[in-house]
C-alpha cells in the first residue's frame, strides 16, 4: 500500500523522521541537501522527497536550493 504525504508540520517533523528512522540520521549530520550538498538539521529542512527503496532526498531552505529543484 502506497501512501501519500502532501505536508507536515514542524512540530510533527520529529516524530515523522523518527517513525521513518531519518531522524537519528540527520542529528547525527549524516543527510544532505540535494543540490548544495550541505547538511540537512531538523531546522533547515524544505522539502522530505520521497525516493526509491524508501528513502528520502532533501532539500535545505536556501532560497536557491528551492528555486533550482523546482526549476525556476
Amino acid at each position: 500500500m502506497k501512501k501519500e504525504i502532501k505536508a507536515i508540520y514542524n512540530e510533527d517533523m520529529e516524530g515523522f523522521l523518527e517513525k521513518t528512522g531519518e531522524l537519528y540520521e540527520i542529528k547525527k549530520g549524516n543527510r544532505f541537501c540535494k543540490i548544495c550538498g550541505g547538511a540537512i538539521m531538523l531546522n533547515n529542512i524544505q522539502l522530505i522527497v520521497p525516493y526509491k527503496n524508501q528513502s528520502f532526498e532533501y532539500i535545505c531552505d536556501s532560497i536557491s536550493c528551492v528555486e533550482q529543484y523546482n526549476g525556476n
